[in-house]
């Protein structure tokens, strides 16, 4: 049964002990020292090491690490049209979003300065397994990069179907053009990524989503490898008043509630009346194939938060940080405006999450666990160094070196003071 909460002070209080619950099951020690054991392994001993991980934990003796292109050319070829027609359209749309969204290089001519953008060379994307084969997640992900310029992208993923990951992964893998794909998954593959193996290739940075494993080895390998971010189960905060769509709430809910053991569902209204239409309606959209995953999800994460006020969401919100925000008001360019801390906002009763997760056009690759605080979701940023460059003339410079020795001076470096001074004293024409 879904639990009820009332006020601000209590749902803040109850959105808090969630967040509590999740870092928690991050900071067991033994958990820690097992990835750790983990990344020294693979580092020590490369692809044994994987071959052994993968037999311990996917049960999947390797006979090949790396999947031969033509492996995924044939799944591709194998799958459903309709299936097809519906990853080319998200793969256009994404396309689009992130070559809009691509940031621009820039030059001052005024003040001689600019920044020159440069893609990473080599990016690793991990697509986790587990319960769903998740080949929109490849799109959200590799895109990006392509759009990018990023000049060699590798995606490690789990096996499950004869050695092999799902097919379904391996087709959008083709049609993302990735260019190596590893049958590996876990821990074991971000050390493989980070360090290089016999077989895999070490990358510039690791991105995409996966279990708590996962995120503790990008967490523990950030530095020897750029990460994108640390992602968690995912997690939704619907906001709705008298005139959302009982439905539309109650069937969002247990959407993002089927996703994880570790998935958190939030809906918050003003309105008494909408709220129990809201919890009638739930277990009318339970009759799912991942209903035990959603209903125990429901039970232990999910909130119904009734508050006096609307705009009081806006608080719980950017008190929370949730990877997804939901908004079906009559005010809703009002709480956008104040909305700070959130993955994503999808405003309306018909832009939806699942268009978000599917393909709307933004990654769904997502800050979670509190993490849209200071971070933001995965885009083409991600794949893309800014670099700063100074083009200052002759004159500019001598007239700015006195102000740089005079600051060098009262920082005791003397040796910076001497270098501005140098150009003052021997100008050369």
């Amino acid at each position: 049964m879904v639990k009820v909460v009332r006020g601000i002070k209590e749902a803040k209080e109850a959105i808090l002990n969630i967040r509590k619950r999740q870092l928690e099951s991050l900071n067991e020690q033994t958990f820690f020292t097992t990835v750790t054991k983990i990344i020294n392994n693979v580092k020590d001993f490369g692809d044994q090491a994987l071959i052994n991980y993968t037999k311990d934990f996917d049960n999947v003796t390797l006979e090949n690490i790396l999947i031969p292109q033509k492996v995924l050319k044939d799944n591709w070829d194998n799958l459903d049209q309709k299936l097809k027609n519906s990853l080319m359209l998200a793969s256009k749309r994404i396309r689009e979003y992130h070559k809009i969204s691509k940031p621009k290089e820039w030059y001052d001519k005024k003040n001689q300065y600019g920044v020159k953008n440069i893609p990473v060379e080599k990016a690793g994307i991990y697509i986790p397994g587990g319960n769903a084969p998740l080949l929109s997640t490849v799109l959200m992900t590799v895109i990006p990069a392509k759009v990018a310029g990023v000049s060699e992208i590798s995606v490690c993923t789990p096996p499950s179907f004869h050695g092999l990951p799902h097919p379904f992964i391996l087709a959008a893998c083709y049609l993302a053009k990735v260019d190596k794909v590893y049958t590996i998954g876990g821990a074991q593959s971000i050390a493989a990524m980070a360090y290089g193996t016999q077989t895999v290739e070490k990358v510039d940075i690791i991105c995409g989503p996966g279990n708590k494993w996962v995120t503790e080895a990008k967490r523990q390998l950030f530095g020897k490898v750029g990460i994108d971010g640390l992602y968690g189960p995912t997690e939704s905060f619907i906001i709705g008043d008298d005139t959302a769509i009982p439905e539309f709430c109650a069937v969002d809910f247990v959407s993002q509630a089927e996703h994880d053991i570790s998935s958190v569902p939030l809906f918050c209204t003003n309105s008494e009346k909408l709220l129990y239409k809201v919890k009638k309606l739930i277990p009318d959209y339970l009759n799912i194939n991942n209903k035990d995953i959603a209903e125990s999800v429901i039970e232990n994460n999910g909130l119904l938060i009734l508050v006096d006020d609307i705009k009081d969401s806006i608080l719980l919100v950017n008190t929370f940080a949730p990877e997804h925000v939901s908004v079906m008001t009559k005010i809703n360019n009002e709480i956008l405006d104040e909305l700070k801390n959130v993955g994503v906002i999808f405003l309306g009763a018909y832009s939806h999450h699942v268009l978000g997760d599917y393909i709307a056009g933004p990654s769904h690759a997502m800050p979670t666990g509190g993490t849209a605080n200071f971070s933001s979701g995965l885009g083409v940023d991600t794949f893309i160094k800014f670099v700063p460059y100074v083009n200052i003339g002759k004159h500019e410079a001598i007239e700015l070196s006195h102000s740089a020795s005079i600051i060098g001076k009262a920082e005791l470096m003397e040796g910076h003071a001497n270098s501005a001074l140098e150009r003052i004293n021997k100008q050369i024409d």
